[in-house]
């Protein structure tokens, strides 16, 4: 098993000849736990494992791409 950042894939070995290659669903910015609609916001950006957003209240929030969850939310 392993899993690569670059890509967003987990690959599993399957047999000596086949491999299994998944894609982490999180990807999908719908998905990250609280997060409006895609029209709230000003800017996005992915930074290392973090999905980050500028919504147009001035919240600058974060979520993790691995897990979905929200990290931190900070008023600028």
């Amino acid at each position: 098993m392993d899993f690569s950042l670059a890509n967003q894939r987990i690959v599993f070995l399957s047999s000596y000849e086949s491999i299994d290659l998944l894609p982490v669903l999180h990807r999908n910015t719908l998905s990250f736990i609280g997060m409006k609609k895609r029209s709230e916001y000003l800017v996005a950006r992915v930074i290392n494992d973090r999905f980050i957003a500028l919504d147009y209240r001035n919240n600058l929030i974060s979520w993790s791409i691995v897990s979905g969850k929200r990290l931190h939310k900070m008023n600028i």
